[in-house]
């Protein structure tokens, strides 16, 4: 029997080794080849995926530039509308806030005025009521005169009763609160008594005193209603004018 195991290798067999190292090498070039294929398409994938996302960000960019960019005219509908709603809301209750306004300062100002009425009213009454009185008596007072003959007319009473009519009106604004006054210094007051003319002296003294007392003064409530009326002396030196002719 013959030892097959020791004796040395023929032609046939060192074929079919290299045989089965060729078929070996090309298994690991094919398996090694779907890792460089899945390599690539993983590259692919990223540089897509970058890319994308560069456009994203340009589109994002381009979409803020525009809507800063954009004017307040550029508002979507609805929201326009919304906003000219409120403003017709805000308008419509201004306007009734201001009618009802209105009312109120009418309504006021019509009760204001009624009050001023009635206290005009009650205020003047009294002075109506005695001038009424008065025409009655200087009515009385004509007619009586009128039907007498001029001759027989006493003159002083005739003055006496045109003296009377004077002070029946002096008492008269007295009752209502106004004061007549005649100032009682000779000596001029220029805070109540007002020059109508002066009258020339030549007396030094008299310079700046009453000549006659024209009109009488009238205050209200401590208020001047009318200065007193007067004429008054000014000091004149006769020599220095007859020396300057």
């Amino acid at each position: 029997m013959v030892n097959t195991s020791d004796s040395p290798p023929t032609s046939f067999d060192n074929m079919k080794n290299e045989e089965q190292m060729i078929s070996s090498e090309d298994l690991e070039i094919q398996t090694e080849e779907p890792d460089v294929k899945e390599d690539t398409d993983c590259e692919i994938e990223e540089q897509s995926e970058v890319e994308t996302q560069e456009e994203l960000q340009m589109e994002e960019e381009i979409q803020i530039e525009t809507e800063s960019s954009l004017p307040v005219n550029s508002l979507e509908l609805s929201e326009i509308k919304d906003l000219l709603m409120d403003l017709s809301k805000h308008f419509e209750s201004k306007l009734k806030y201001d009618k009802h306004k209105d009312e109120i300062i009418d309504k006021l100002h019509a009760e204001n005025q009624s009050y001023k009425n009635d206290m005009l009213k009650k205020t003047i009454m009294p002075f109506i009521n005695e001038v009424i009185f008065l025409i009655d008596d200087y009515s009385k007072l004509y007619r009586m005169y009128s039907k007498t003959d001029i001759l027989e007319i006493n003159t002083a009473n005739l003055l006496k009763q045109f003296g009377n009519i004077s002070e029946d009106l002096e008492e008269l604004l007295n009752k209502n609160g106004i004061e007549a006054f005649s100032v009682e210094n000779e000596t001029v007051d220029f805070s109540k008594q007002k020059v109508i003319k002066t009258v020339p002296t030549s007396e030094q003294e008299k310079d700046k005193t009453v000549c006659e007392r024209l009109k009488k003064g009238f205050m209200m409530d401590g208020k001047m209603i009318r200065q007193e009326w007067i004429s008054c002396y000014k000091y004149e030196d006769i020599n220095n004018n007859f020396n300057v002719e």
